[in-house]
């Protein structure tokens, strides 16, 4: 079933005659949508999956003559994959997302902290993301964002699903072993869980008008189904679907779109459209706002236009209302929602190389295969062909080649290569060589810097880079949405693999759901060089070392009995400016639970927290070592003391 479990899910119950005016407005809406996308869906998506595979317009080629050159050069597949291939380096590092603490966490709790929550927040949105039978984010991902490469946009769909299916179980004992007598079934939950996809686009349904997905109030997905398909899938749920209706819309089978038929027959597919199998039902699945009076629902509904019949519709089941989908595009239009495509961005610099090539090599094919004039009152022509090392019993000056063709063999293919330029130029994808060398120590022993690596990958293209964090900003918010699904409706059964570790994770999923673990999550950028930061780690451990033996120092001279009132003020005021400026500085280094990595000395905290509850003075623990007396530090303001071993108490 695409939705939670069933007790999560509510169907509409607004009586009668609101349900008829609910109706009305979604087989309006529906109708306007299709008609609004029919360009789209049925002739520029057609077209531009032809561009991409490189399929000729006429195959084979009838002109300048039968057979001819008929190569598609295929620009806008070389410059897509070339893209699309430095999108996907978000999975070339663990983690997949990465999380970080905006809240604050007991920094001695090493259980439960804050840091252990978010090491395993993303330790969990790592695991799910690769395994197979949870999310397979990588598949899923490198289709849609291939689409929004290709066509502008790509539409990602994770409903969460709950599939619970029947499974054999051996019972030993009582009976002879194999009698079904000995058999049993239990039932086994194939899936309780986000189910993502990419959605193709001539399935999605959105008024263009609206810029973006989440100002859009009402779209759909189009499913194509056979009648067991239907059957399974809407009839079997009787909480949700009505079945009269699903009989009443079995009874109207859709044609299949002229424009499936056509990308179909790109792949060379059999059609038959015999048997139930072959017959097609397309059912939208809408999601949209509803106003009713001054209320406002999100709401789902399964419609199907052939027959103008809803089979459900229910509220919204997923937490603050969120829907499962997200978009990503290629470039981002103010105007429009959909995006700007490389198929159609590059089209004509692909038809005019494919063109040029075409005619260069149909030229030199004409020009090394031979013309000749026959004289006309000569029979040779009738009874004889012309081949390499032929001999002719023939009259001087009876056959005389012609020079056709034989300017052609000195083109090259400058013409190709500009165009070729100028098509890169405009997609903005730089060679994968791209910033090669400009990290090189030694040329001679091939030696490379980090920081020199570093700079070489974020100089290059910046539209490359736009284009990438485009898509990452989509596997971002993909990224929160399945966090805040997993929170709300839980991780079920599995949560056992984890072992030890499961409550932490229960703990992490709790603490976003309550909004008391602030997290954003990001993609690993494509520039990520694991040496640079090993490399920074190490210059950051060498920092905070050197800080905590100043700071011991500090510590060492305010506990002397002989440092003046004066320069253990100073001193003071010193430890406080380095504890906030190592902090900057770890939150610059991607660290932010610092409080793990700045020891405070007792006497600060306890200022501060009198400093807070604003009291004058300070009643801290003093620093003293066994058999001394106790001396008081100044505090900022000179009033307050602190407690220092080794003298008396100074005012």
């Amino acid at each position: 079933m695409p939705f939670p479990h069933p007790q999560k899910v509510t169907k509409e119950t607004f009586g009668e005659d609101e349900f008829k005016t609910l109706l009305t407005y979604i087989f309006d809406k529906v109708k306007y949508l299709k008609a609004r996308t029919r360009g789209m869906r049925e002739t520029l998506i057609p077209k531009w999956v032809k561009t991409y595979r490189g399929i000729p317009a006429e195959d084979p080629a009838s002109w300048p003559w039968p057979g001819a050159a008929n190569l598609v050069i295929q620009v806008a597949a070389t410059h897509s994959d070339e893209l699309l291939s430095r999108v996907m380096t978000i999975y070339q590092n663990d983690p997949v997302f990465i999380a970080k603490i905006l809240g604050d966490f007991d920094p001695n709790d090493n259980e439960f902290g804050g840091e252990p929550q978010r090491e395993m927040l993303e330790q969990f949105l790592t695991d799910i993301a690769y395994e197979p039978e949870e999310l397979d984010l990588y598949r899923v991902e490198e289709t849609g964002f291939s689409s929004a490469i290709r066509y502008g946009t790509g539409i990602f769909k994770f409903p969460w699903e709950y599939v619970v299916e029947k499974q054999p179980v051996y019972i030993g004992g009582g009976t002879e072993e194999g009698t079904k007598a000995n058999f049993q079934t239990k039932d086994y939950t194939r899936r309780d869980g986000p189910h993502p996809e990419a959605i193709p686009l001539a399935d999605w349904g959105i008024d263009p008008k609206f810029a973006t997905l989440a100002e859009s109030d009402f779209h759909y997905h189009t499913h194509h189904l056979n009648k067991h398909q239907v059957i399974n899938k809407f009839k079997a749920h009787s909480e949700i679907f009505d079945a009269a209706c699903v009989d009443h819309i079995l009874a109207s089978p859709d044609p299949i779109p002229e424009y499936r038929r056509q990308i179909e027959n790109m792949k060379k597919m059999d059609q038959n459209d015999e048997g139930d199998l072959n017959k097609n039902w397309d059912i939208e699945e809408c999601w949209f706002t509803y106003q009713k009076g001054t209320d406002i629902y999100r709401m789902i509904a399964f419609y199907h236009l052939q027959s103008e019949t809803c089979i459900g519709i229910i509220l919204n089941p997923y937490p603050e209302n969120i829907e499962p989908f997200e978009d990503a595009k290629l470039a981002y239009d103010s105007e429009e929602y959909y995006g700007y495509g490389f198929c159609e961005m590059l089209e004509s610099y692909q038809r005019e190389i494919s063109s040029t090539h075409n005619w260069r090599t149909n030229s030199r094919h004409f020009a090394t295969t031979g013309v000749g004039r026959i004289n006309k009152n000569s029979n040779l022509s009738s009874v004889v062909e012309l081949f390499p090392g032929v001999l002719i019993p023939a009259d001087k000056d009876e056959i005389e080649p012609l020079a056709f063709g034989v300017q052609a063999l000195n083109y090259g293919v400058e013409d190709e290569e500009w165009t070729w330029k100028l098509a890169s130029a405009r997609a903005g994808v730089d060679p994968a060589t791209g910033g090669a060398g400009g990290g090189v120590v030694n040329s001679k022993r091939g030696i490379y810097s980090a920081q020199g690596t570093s700079v070489a990958m974020q100089q290059m293209n910046n539209r490359n880079n736009l284009r990438s964090s485009d898509m990452k900003s989509c596997h971002v918010r993909i990224g929160r949405k399945l966090l805040m699904m997993y929170s709300h409706f839980g991780y079920g059964n599995k949560l056992r693999k984890y072992a030890d570790r499961s409550e932490l994770l229960k703990k992490a999923l709790e603490s976003y759901k309550e909004k008391k673990l602030g997290l954003v999550i990001r993609p690993v950028t494509a520039s990520m060089n694991k040496e640079l930061e090993k490399q920074n780690d190490i210059l950051l451990s060498m920092t905070l070392e050197r800080m905590y033996q100043s700071d011991a120092q500090l510590v060492q001279a305010l506990v002397n009995p002989g440092c003046p009132q004066e320069l253990k003020q100073l001193f003071t005021e010193q430890l406080k400016a380095k504890q906030y400026l190592m902090k900057t500085l770890l939150h610059n280094f991607d660290h932010p639970d610092a409080a793990r990595l700045i020891p405070v000395p007792e006497f600060l905290k306890t200022e501060r927290k009198n400093a807070i509850n604003g009291s004058p003075a300070i009643n801290g623990r003093a620093l003293q070592q066994p058999g001394q007396a106790q001396t008081m530090v100044p505090t900022t303001n000179g009033s307050a003391t602190i407690p220092v071993s080794g003298s008396t108490e100074v005012q």
